[in-house]
């Protein structure tokens, strides 16, 4: 969902640099016939009210004080509850979001600019000066705190939750961090890297380089490096639910580009001035992007890529994190977690390129997707046995630590995991 981007360009030294003024009254939108979203939509705001912003799907408006900079947000799978990164002050507030009320804040200093949540919600990762603060949501307290070599400026975590990318973008690198281990990778990326997504299945990222106007697509599996051309100043950044197209903010052009995902190929939506950060809802039908310098929200029909509305956001706010909380009549129950993982290989083969992964299937749970180094795999076989579920993996290298995991699902509903460090005889 939303994903921070490079403020400011020393935005840990506690000096803000606001952006410029248009250039230009540039960005005019199409006929505006939407007046109300699909989802409810909030926005961070500071300046004359530091808060979160709600625009209900009925189009009622309300919003919450916090505290000095709230910067980014991120909502719940299920559409009830927020995490607002508190930059001003070094926490993250949890906000109930159908009622707007502050349920807590949590504090993280350093300061917190950038906030990514777990396939199941149990985990939030705060980047944050020096490194990523990791926030357990059910008792909304800190549990670890990952060092690495500069300040990150947006993280995003792999499907499985074994592996966190952060954006070092004072190093122009890519932090990849195997969490059950604390191994920390890195690999060069282009400059001025701001904002990230990760492709739902977790085999790409993408980030934004503002300074020289590129999107980058990064593959997970050995850390490839692509890059295309946007609009001018690109910053904020979402993926269709289908990993199909990726929606970038380019904020001194006033548009979005729209990225195939496969290709490559870009196609470009005019917006509002000072264009910041944008959300697509849970069914993929719908963008949103906070205009910063006209204080306005304009709407993209993802299908026709047209706006096809606008909603004011309130006048002199400075708007900056935006994301959709989409509610359904029911909260999904969730698989659960995966217990007695374990693996099974035949030693004596010499060398060894098949294993079996085996573990107890999770209450709910109608199907489950391994993972090999937080990289999704194919089952050569796959299947249940009374209460355990089995996958062969073929193919594989001896020699080389796997570290394999297991996410259940529940039709779109991800559970929580469990882990386990696997090398073939070679």
């Amino acid at each position: 969902m939303s994903h921070l981007r490079r403020l400011i360009s020393t935005v840990f030294a506690a000096v803000l640099v606001l952006p410029p003024l248009p250039t230009s009254a540039a960005g005019a939108t199409s006929p505006r016939t939407t007046t109300t979203p699909s989802c409810d939509v909030l926005v961070t705001r500071d300046g004359t009210w530091d808060g979160l912003y709600k625009i209900a799907t009925n189009g009622a408006t309300s919003d919450v004080k916090l505290a000095d900079f709230p910067i980014d947000v991120v909502a719940s799978s299920d559409g009830r509850t927020a995490y607002v990164a508190g930059y001003g002050t070094g926490e993250v507030h949890v906000v109930d979001i159908v009622t707007m009320k502050k349920l807590a804040s949590i504090k993280t200093e350093p300061a917190v600019i950038s906030l990514a949540l777990s396939a199941d919600d149990s985990t939030l990762y705060a980047a944050a000066t020096g490194g990523v603060h990791i926030i357990d949501t059910v008792a909304r307290k800190q549990t670890r705190f990952i060092t690495l070599a500069s300040s990150p400026f947006a993280v995003e975590i792999s499907p499985d939750g074994t592996v966190l990318y952060a954006v070092l973008s004072f190093d122009n690198s890519l932090a990849v961090v195997d969490l059950p281990t604390g191994t920390i990778r890195s690999a060069a990326v282009p400059a001025s890297a701001e904002s990230v997504v990760l492709s739902p299945d977790g085999r790409f990222l993408y980030i934004t380089h503002r300074d020289i106007d590129k999107l980058s697509r990064i593959r997970t599996s050995d850390l490839r490096v692509d890059t295309v051309d946007v609009g001018d100043a690109p910053r904020g950044i979402d993926i269709t639910p289908n990993g199909a197209e990726v929606y970038v903010v380019n904020q001194d052009a006033h548009t979005v580009s729209v990225v195939d995902t496969q290709t490559l190929a870009t196609t470009t939506v005019a917006v509002g001035d000072g264009a910041y950060d944008v959300a697509i809802d849970a069914d993929g039908k719908r963008a949103y992007v906070n205009n910063y310098w006209e204080d306005s929200m304009s709407i993209i029909d993802t299908t026709s890529r047209t706006v096809i509305g606008s909603l004011p956001l309130g006048a002199v706010n400075a708007s900056w994190g935006i994301d959709t909380a989409c509610r359904g009549a029911v909260t999904p129950a969730r698989p659960g977690l995966v217990k007695n993982l374990s693996t099974f290989a035949n030693f004596f083969c010499g060398p060894c390129t098949t294993a079996w992964v085996l573990f107890i299937k999770p209450a709910n749970s109608t199907d489950f997707t391994v993972y090999s180094n937080g990289q999704p795999t194919t089952c050569a076989q796959k299947g249940y046995f009374f209460t355990l579920a089995l996958c062969q993996l073929t193919g594989l290298t001896p020699g080389i630590p796997m570290r394999l995991s297991v996410v259940p699902s529940n039709g779109s509903t991800f559970g929580a995991t469990a882990s386990t460090l696997l090398t073939l005889r070679p």
